[in-house]
C-alpha cells in the first residue's frame, strides 16, 4: 500500500512564506532590470529576435498630483475647496489652472510593461 504525505497547515503556510520571499526577490530583480528601459523615450518598442516571440516593451509616463506639493502652493482656501482630507485629483483638474496643477504634480520615474506580442 503506497503512503502519502500528510501536508499539515504549516507546511501550506511554509510555502506560502517561501513563495512571498520568492516573489519579493523577483519583484526586485525586474525593478532593477527595468532600470534599462528607464532612459527611453515614451512609446512602444517592439523587440524581435529570430524564433522568438515579438516582445513589445511600452514605457509610459508615471506622474500624479502629490498631496503635499498641493498644501504648499495653494492657498489654504483653494486646497481646501480641491480637497477631501487629502487633495482630490479629479476634482484638482476640473478646478485648477493648468500652472497650479503643473506646481503640485509630481513625476515618477516611467512605468514599463513589457508583453508578448502577436
Amino acid at each position: 500500500m503506497e503512503q502519502t504525505a500528510e501536508v499539515t497547515e504549516y507546511d501550506v503556510a511554509r510555502r506560502i512564506a517561501e513563495n512571498n520571499l520568492k516573489i519579493k526577490e523577483l519583484e526586485a530583480q525586474n525593478a532593477n532590470l527595468k532600470e534599462f528601459f528607464r532612459q527611453n523615450d515614451r512609446g512602444h518598442y517592439p523587440l524581435e529576435k529570430e524564433g522568438q516571440p515579438t516582445l513589445i516593451v511600452k514605457v509610459t509616463g508615471n506622474s500624479r498630483i502629490d498631496d503635499k506639493l498641493a498644501r504648499d502652493a495653494l492657498n489654504p482656501d483653494v486646497y481646501m475647496g480641491v480637497s477631501k482630507r487629502t487633495i482630490d485629483p479629479v476634482i484638482a483638474r476640473r478646478m485648477l489652472k493648468p500652472g497650479e496643477i503643473a506646481l503640485i504634480t509630481k513625476e515618477y520615474g516611467n512605468k514599463i510593461e513589457i508583453v508578448v506580442g502577436d
